[in-house]
C-alpha cells in the first residue's frame, strides 16, 4: 500500500522568522540591483567636456637616483667611512694607550 499525504504522520515545514529574513534579503538585493541599474543608465552618455586651467605651480625637474652600491664588494680599511689612513693609524695608537692604562 502506498502512503498518501493524508495518512503520513509528518507535517509540512512551517515558515518561521528565518524564512521572513530570507525574503527581506531577496527583496533588498533585487531593489539594490534595480537602483544600481538606474544609476548606471544615467551615466551612459559621455561626460561633459571640462576645460582645464593651467597650473601656476612650477614644474619640478626630477633627478636620477645615484647608482646602487654593491654591498658584496670588499672595501679597503678606512674607505667609505670618512677616515684617512693617517686617522686610522692615529686611532690605533690611541687604542694602544687605552689598553696600557687598562692593564695598570
Amino acid at each position: 500500500m502506498a502512503k498518501n499525504d493524508r495518512t503520513s504522520k509528518t507535517s509540512r515545514p512551517v515558515n518561521d522568522a528565518y524564512t521572513g529574513m530570507l525574503t527581506i534579503s531577496l527583496l533588498a538585493l533585487v531593489g539594490g540591483c534595480a537602483l544600481l541599474y538606474l544609476d548606471y543608465d544615467q551615466h551612459k552618455e559621455k561626460p561633459p567636456q571640462v576645460t582645464r586651467v593651467p597650473s601656476d605651480r612650477p614644474k619640478v625637474a626630477y633627478e636620477k637616483a645615484p647608482p646602487a652600491v654593491d654591498k658584496d664588494k670588499e672595501k679597503e680599511p678606512g674607505e667609505g667611512d670618512g677616515k684617512d689612513k693617517k686617522d686610522m693609524e692615529k686611532d690605533g695608537k690611541d687604542d694602544k694607550k687605552k689598553d696600557d692604562k687598562a692593564g695598570d
